[in-house]
């Protein structure tokens, strides 16, 4: 007769320990990031190339601002840095005085040349090598000052620092903008989080790393798997529940952000 109650209080208990697993509140998808973007600088701005709802790709050209003086001065330090003239000029006047030391230095050790020439040629060679030195130092800023002009136009430039849409635009072409004020605002749809309100009671059987059912809201009630990557160490005393975060793939993007779901702790989605 114990046998049998403990067997009936063992079924009474067994779907309330399965239910603690599932979580029907407080679960919701969101985007993985959420990325406000803006230029570097004020400026007016030029155009852009996207709008709300536009796929992005992390390094496209999102908007630019107008960036005529800086341009300019990126296309002169390319036609300078582009001018191997004087480089060339001056090595091939170092290697001809070099020769002309080599070829004059026996003459001169067996006095069949004055030494004051063989001085002026030491002298001539000197000047060379610095002049070549020279050439090649002013070669290398030149180098360094296309950089440094590409670096100015670029802060002209809104370019995408992650893969996701446009869920906002909050300026026009033609419109002046602040420095670091966002223009775009673009969000990541792969991978989703989903973030849950769980209760304390099964904060020992939830661990980083553990799988996880998700059913989004309908229609997009299709159960799908999902992995606990965080499990917040402070608890809310007041709801009695603690936050897991968890990564939800979604390659096609066929998911959006923004749904309710439930999630089954105890029962993940097959692959």
């Amino acid at each position: 007769m114990a046998l049998a109650a403990l067997a009936t209080l063992g079924t009474l208990l067994a779907p309330l320990r399965s239910e603690t697993q599932v979580i029907e509140q407080g679960c919701v998808i969101r985007p993985s990031e959420v990325v406000a973007l803006s230029a570097s600088v004020a400026g007016r701005l030029s155009h852009f190339n996207v709008g709300r709802g536009d796929e992005v790709v992390r390094g496209d050209i999102l908007a630019e601002l107008e960036a005529g003086p800086e341009r300019a001065d990126l296309r002169i330090a390319e036609a300078r840095a582009a001018d191997r003239s004087q480089l060339e000029i001056t090595a091939q006047r170092r290697d001809l005085f070099d020769e002309q030391v080599e070829r004059n230095r026996s003459l001169s050790e067996a006095e069949l040349l004055t030494r004051n020439r063989f001085d002026t040629l030491l002298a001539d060679q000197l000047e060379a090598q610095a002049a070549s030195e020279q050439a090649r130092v002013q070669f290398e800023l030149a180098q360094l000052e296309v950089a440094r002009a590409r670096s100015i136009v670029e802060e002209h430039v809104v370019r995408a620092p992650i893969d996701g849409v446009v869920v906002e635009r909050t300026k026009a072409a033609g419109e002046f903008t602040g420095e670091r004020e966002p223009v775009l605002t673009v969000a990541a749809l792969d991978p989703l989080h989903v973030e849950v309100f769980a209760p304390i009671a099964i904060s020992r059987t939830v661990a980083v790393g553990d799988r996880a059912r998700v059913t989004p809201e309908p229609p997009y009630d299709t159960p799908r798997e999902a992995v606990v990557d965080v499990v917040d160490s402070v608890f809310d005393a007041s709801s009695a529940t603690f936050g897991v975060r968890l990564t939800l793939r979604n390659p096609d993007r066929d998911l959006p952000a923004g749904l309710r779901c439930a999630i089954d702790f105890s029962d993940p989605a097959p692959d």
